[in-house]
C-alpha cells in the first residue's frame, strides 16, 4: 500500500474542505443577516406601517424563523472539524505499514482493539473457506487512493461521501490511538466510558 500517497490525498481533501468551509460559512452568515433584515421589514410593515395583515406576518415570520434555524444548524455542522489530522496520519501510518509489529507487541486487550479495527466483520465461513471479512479500514484507504482529485470537485463538501468517510475515520483513529496508548489497567475504564450509552 502506498501510504505516502494516501496521506497526501487525505491532506489535500482536508485542505479543500477548509477552503470550502470558509466560503460556505461566509455565505450562510450573509443569508442570516438578510433573513433577520427581512423579518425586521415584516415587523415594521405589520405593526408600524399597518400595511401587512397580522396573519400574513405570523406565517412569514414562522417561515423565516425556520430558515434561520436551518442555517444556524448548518453553521454548527460545517464548523465541526475532525481532530488533529497530522497527528492522526502519523499514528495511522503505523497501523497500515507495521500491523504485524503492533500486533506482536500488543497485550491481549489491545489485540482485541486492533482486531476490531482491521477486521470489523470478524471471521466468516461460507462452508468451504474460512477467513476474515473485508476490512472497512483497508476499504477506506482504497477509496481515497482511487479518487481523482482533479475531477472530484465536490469531495470537500459536507455531504460528500468521501468527506464523511474521512471524518468518521479520523474519529475512529482517535479512539483507537487512545486505546493502544492507554495502559492495560486503564483500558477497561476507557472502553466502558467510550461505549457508554447516552441517557
Amino acid at each position: 500500500m502506498d501510504y505516502s500517497r494516501f496521506k497526501s490525498k487525505v491532506l489535500e481533501i482536508v485542505q479543500k474542505h477548509h477552503v470550502y468551509k470558509e466560503e460556505y460559512l461566509k455565505k450562510i452568515q450573509e443569508e442570516l443577516v438578510d433573513l433577520e433584515h427581512k423579518k425586521d421589514l415584516f415587523v415594521d410593515a405589520t405593526f408600524v406601517q399597518k400595511t401587512m395583515p397580522q396573519q400574513v406576518f405570523v406565517e412569514q415570520a414562522r417561515r423565516i424563523d425556520k430558515d434561520i434555524q436551518h442555517r444556524k444548524a448548518s453553521l454548527i455542522k460545517t464548523g465541526t472539524e475532525p481532530p488533529d489530522i497530522d497527528n492522526i496520519l502519523d499514528f495511522s501510518g503505523n497501523l497500515y505499514k507495521r500491523p504485524r509489529e503492533l500486533w506482536e507487541n500488543a497485550s491481549i486487550r489491545k489485540k482485541i482493539c486492533l482486531q476490531k479495527f482491521y477486521f470489523p466483520g470478524g471471521v466468516i465461513c461460507d462452508g468451504q473457506i474460512t477467513g476474515t471479512a473485508s476490512s472497512s479500514a483497508l476499504t477506506f484507504v482504497h477509496d481515497v487512493l482511487e479518487i481523482n482529485l482533479k475531477n472530484y470537485s465536490q469531495m470537500a463538501h459536507d455531504t460528500s461521501p468521501i468527506w464523511n468517510q474521512i471524518f468518521d475515520w479520523a474519529i475512529e483513529m482517535v479512539r483507537l490511538q487512545e486505546a493502544i496508548c492507554t495502559p492495560d489497567d486503564e483500558l477497561k475504564k476507557w472502553r466502558s466510558k467510550s461505549h457508554k450509552t447516552p441517557s
